[in-house]
């Protein structure tokens, strides 16, 4: 039995060699931007779950409260980002949750009674460091906080913690 010439089929080899690196590019390609569609999904899913967690949240509250407008019936979180660090949605969505649950024994206080004690409820979450925020520290300062009608809002921004 003779052993064929590989002269012979050197080109087609070839030909298929080059296929097969095209094949092999291609799907690459096509992972990484399957890959870069799907996060955005992700990213915009959890914005969304958090959304909606704070809508079913105030509206337990509202309908808790929607007979008195004289006491706060919202408490909403507005973090500023930092333009040299800044913090991905889940992070921000984190940070709120805890934010809101400490300022959670506000709700159905009266208006009036929350502006006098203002700067005790802004000192309740100052310069308070949030340990553990999927596995990262980060310290909160209060900008400013708004009253307006039954809601209460407050205005944060969120920067990693000094450390001694």
């Amino acid at each position: 039995m003779r052993i064929p010439v590989f002269q012979r089929y050197r080109r087609g080899l070839a030909g298929l060699g080059l296929f097969l690196c095209g094949m092999v590019v291609g799907s690459a390609v096509y992972m990484s931007m399957h890959q870069y569609s799907y996060s955005l999904v992700h990213a915009e899913k959890e914005r969304l779950k958090v959304e909606k967690d704070d809508l079913q949240k105030n509206l337990e509250n509202m309908n808790n409260v929607k007979n008195r407008q004289a006491y706060i019936s919202s408490i909403d979180i507005v973090i500023e980002q930092n333009e040299k660090h800044p913090i991905d949605i889940k992070t921000e969505g984190e940070i709120i949750k805890s934010v809101r649950k400490d300022l959670s024994a506000l709700r159905g206080k009266p208006v009036a009674r929350v502006k006098e004690d203002l700067p005790i409820y802004r000192k309740l979450i100052d310069n308070k460091v949030y340990v553990g925020v999927f596995e990262r520290d980060y310290m909160v300062e209060v900008k400013s906080v708004l009253v307006i009608q039954s809601e209460l809002t407050f205005y944060i921004a969120v920067r990693d913690p000094v450390r001694n």
